[in-house]
């Protein structure tokens, strides 16, 4: 048995994770005893009178650091169990059982080229299967590279850095463990973002600083006076004064902490995301760029992140009236927070987008690196980019499990510019198309496919699968096929390097007019010179092979019947089938034919 198989691997850090949180435990119970008796003690002598204050300061000391003790063993047993629950979701998931994380459905479009036809979204699709992110930021890039054709440098940037990343396992784990159970909301980020967009309240009004710096201690002078027969109506002045003025700035200063209201813990974990980042040393271009933009004034991001969390924080005290309001009218709290806020704005107000996009794209990668790491035996695309080219080995779809997937090898080329590919009901023919269009998705996103190998020439994938009427657009399923393969024309007038796979064209009207249209759709395509998989049961659509020699090529999938069985062994093959099962399945299911 291969030991560096990742489930084994899994396995092995599960074991260890179990053996650990059971010692943490332990040494947590004893811990726990230990503060129970030294409180125990110290209220016993407490209450009996017969023990010294220096006794008693002792027994204090000893439970305070006990406590921080225990805290952090504590701490320990959580990060142990994050750990723990990280690597049984890789075993779930190795068996292909989908777990909790985000299926990205929140991303459907069902007007995209190729997302809705390729199950990139929603439950059991790729961005379920791969997604690893823990940040929202994360989910958005991880989302937009499947669904976005990128530049091939920075796609091969992304190579580089999945690459590196999947020699990381615990880095990996480590971020995931960070980011785990926080909901950081687009809509708390937002809010972030809209600090930058608000002009100064307080920065640059020097008098305004010393005033509001100066005059609280007037304030708690006053007060204190009260209680040497100084006027207490002069002393409340003060306070009036100062909610007088508070009031006058109170929208304001509403709105600002609204856009950080509720951000602390969000903020806390990014801190700790970025401080894991800026702990690596990184060899791709990619992760070394990300790591390095990680500063402002020669500091840290995650002390300026930490720094606004712990503003934020401070911010909160809004939500405790009374002590609140006690504060704020006493020594204007609010503008001292907002004070410092707007310091922290104008130091990273060039930089902290680049910082939470580097969360993001780290997060992104990572997902893309763990896919690599659970299926070493998938390829790295090779780009070429002068011509077409496209020629796959062994290539297979990344969503059926390994011991059930049959892979296939197919090579596209300027003298076979359009495949079709025909076959009998359930031989494999639709499952074909999306086993490649989901790996051009993958290798144009700078991941990993399910693939011995892959090499392909800059394209921009369209599909036309998955058609179906459209009640609330009052659409039939005829006339939405026409506008998915309108979207196709149009890519290729454009002058886009169009790869299209449509499955049965026009299969929402009669025999006799599917089959004049799709011939004169194949004859359109050729003439533009278009590239693309073509999935048929019309062998008159085949037949266009003799005609165009130099741009059609057949293949198929076909299956036999044994006894009163149909069986497919869904190999794809050059020419034409000449097997169909309609009559058989049929029979099969009791109608006379």
């Amino acid at each position: 048995m291969n030991k560096n198989r990742p489930k084994d691997i899994y396995e092995k850090r599960t074991g260890k994770y179990r053996e650990e949180i059971v010692r943490l435990k332990k040494i947590s119970a004893v811990l726990s005893t230990l503060k129970f008796i030294v409180l125990f003690s110290g209220l016993f002598l407490l209450l009996q009178k017969k023990s010294s204050m220096f006794i008693l300061g002792v027994l204090f000391l000893a439970f305070f650091v006990i406590s921080i003790i225990h805290e952090k063993y504590v701490r320990k047993e959580k990060w142990r169990k994050l750990l723990l629950e990280i690597n049984e979701n890789e075993i779930e998931y190795l068996n292909y059982k989908f777990s909790s994380f985000d299926n990205g459905s929140r991303f459907f479009d069902e007007e995209h080229r190729y997302a809705e036809d390729m199950d990139i979204f929603g439950e059991r699709g790729v961005y379920h299967y791969l997604n690893r992110t823990q940040t929202i930021l994360g989910r958005n890039f991880l989302a937009g590279w499947l669904t976005n054709n990128s530049d091939l440098i920075e796609v091969k940037r992304r190579q580089e850095a999945v690459k590196e990343l999947s020699k990381k396992i615990d880095f990996r784990q480590s971020l995931q463990a960070l980011g785990m159970h926080v909901n950081d909301s687009s809509l708390n980020l937002k809010g972030i973002y809209k600090l930058f967009d608000e002009p100064f309240l307080i920065l640059g009004k020097k008098l305004f600083i010393i005033y509001f710096h100066l005059f609280p201690l007037l304030t708690l002078t006053s007060l204190v006076l009260i209680f040497f027969n100084f006027p207490w109506a002069a002393g409340f002045s003060f306070v009036l004064t100062q909610l007088l003025v508070n009031h006058f700035n109170g929208q304001k200063v509403s709105r600002i902490y609204q856009y950080t209201h509720n951000n602390c813990k969000i903020l806390k974990v990014y801190s700790n995301i970025i401080r894991e980042i800026e702990s690596q040393s990184f060899e791709s271009k990619e992760l070394s760029s990300l790591r390095a933009g990680l500063l402002a004034k020669e500091k840290p991001a995650s002390k300026y992140i930490k720094r606004l969390s712990n503003l934020s924080e401070f911010f909160d005290l809004r939500l405790n009236n009374i002590f609140y309001f006690i504060l704020n009218n006493t020594l204007f709290w609010d503008f001292h927070c907002m004070y410092r806020i707007e310091k922290w704005v104008k130091d990273v107000k060039e930089d902290v987008h680049n910082w939470l996009d580097a969360v993001g794209k780290v997060d992104a990668l990572c997902s893309f690196g763990n896919l690599s790491f659970n299926h070493p035996d998938w390829a790295m695309p090779e780009f070429f980019e002068q011509g077409f080219k496209l020629e796959a080995i062994s290539i297979g779809h990344p969503l059926i499990p390994g011991n059930e997937r049959i892979n296939n090898d197919i090579k596209f080329n300027e003298d076979g510019r359009i495949v079709i590919v025909t076959g009998p009901n359930m031989a494999g023919k639709s499952t074909f198309l999306r086993t490649m269009g989901v790996n051009i998705a993958l290798a144009f996103a700078g991941a990993p496919v399910c693939a011995k190998h892959l090499s392909l020439s800059p394209l921009k994938l369209y599909s036309s699968m998955k058609i179906s009427d459209s009640l609330d657009k009052k659409l039939s399923l005829f006339y939405k096929e026409l506008q998915h393969l309108k979207r196709i024309l149009d890519g290729i007038i454009k002058g886009e390097p169009v790869f299209f796979i449509i499955d049965e064209m026009l299969k929402g009207t009669n025999t006799g007019d599917r089959r004049q249209g799709a011939i004169a759709l194949l004859k359109q395509l050729i003439n533009f010179g278009a590239h693309g998989i073509a999935a048929t049961h019309d062998l008159e659509l085949a037949a266009l092979e003799k005609a165009y020699p130099l741009h059609i090529l057949n293949y198929h999938f076909d299956g036999y019947v044994d006894g009163d069985q149909l069986l497919f062994d869904y190999k794809l093959k050059k020419g034409v089938c000449r097997n169909f099962n309609a009559l058989t399945l049929m029979r099969k299911i009791g109608i006379q034919v």
